[in-house]
């Protein structure tokens, strides 16, 4: 499933990376926001090359809202989300996954596979680390999966909807109402996603809302902000006031200089 708003100049890696898949036992839903750049042209140019596509465009709210909308017509057991720049790692990623969920348990809501992480200039990153471990625990505390490496059960969606008020970590959100037993976690030896870097989460000025959101959500399901919220707001504040004298090109640039000093890559946009 795929939410997209203007999305034409990077949709061909993910569509030809699913085009190109060796298992055919797929539906790729698509709801866009009202695009006014190619989108649709193209998604349409890709229909005689996949199993099944659902297209839908119309005005929403936001990413969740378009989510949301989508889950109306999914129709497969098994639900990924993927970004419009995101890509399956390689042509067998869809059917080792169906071997692999064969074999998960029934109570099992969300299968997890590995994430690699790529720079905009298309630069390996990193892996995001897979650990389902003490799910339920350390979800209260922070987000701890990649959404785009998670594959969800369907039948999740029967009672719970995203809540289209978050703007950022909605699936954050989902997964602390969702999760309430480790065994509904299950860890897949799969690497299912190639992510792009440089959407929302890692823009620099952004981080005061989600930072926002995710107090929120602390509030919300652990009933109580944490020490360690404390220390990211205080490192948040220092952000958001970098933002607004230097401006988010230059506040970005700044701290990417100051992360190759402490011997870290740079990952701001």
């Amino acid at each position: 499933m795929t939410a997209t708003y203007n999305a034409g100049a990077t949709l061909a890696c993910l569509l030809d990376s699913l085009a190109a898949q060796s298992c055919r036992d797929f539906e790729l839903v698509v709801q866009d926001g009202g695009s006014v750049d190619d989108t649709i042209a193209v998604l349409e140019s890709y229909r005689s090359c996949l199993p099944a596509l659902s297209l839908a465009s119309g005005p929403d709210s936001g990413i969740y809202d378009a989510w949301n909308k989508a889950l109306r017509v999914v129709r497969g057991q098994w639900v990924l989300f993927l970004g419009a720049d995101d890509r399956l790692a390689g042509p067998t990623v869809l059917q080792s996954m169906k071997g692999a969920l064969l074999l998960v348990a029934p109570e099992v809501l969300y299968a997890v596979g590995g994430v690699t992480l790529f720079a905009v200039s298309g630069e390996y990153y990193g892996e995001y680390p897979v650990d389902v471990d003490n799910a339920v625990q350390r979800l209260r505390r922070e987000m701890i999966f990649c959404h785009t490496g998670v594959l969800h059960r369907r039948s999740v969606f029967r009672g719970e909807l995203f809540d289209s008020t978050y703007r950022v970590l909605g699936d954050y959100d989902f997964f602390c109402r969702t999760v309430l037993d480790d065994r509904q976690v299950a860890k897949l030896d799969v690497t299912v996603t190639h992510m792009a870097l440089g959407g929302v989460s890692s823009r620099l000025c952004s981080q005061p809302r989600i930072f926002l959101e995710s107090l929120r959500i602390a509030m919300r399901h652990a009933g109580a902000i944490s020490s360690r919220h404390m220390r990211v707001g205080c490192v948040v504040a220092a952000v958001a006031l970098l933002c607004r004298v230097l401006g988010p090109v230059r506040a970005a640039g700044f701290v990417n200089i100051t992360r190759k000093w402490r011997g870290k890559r740079p990952f701001w946009s």
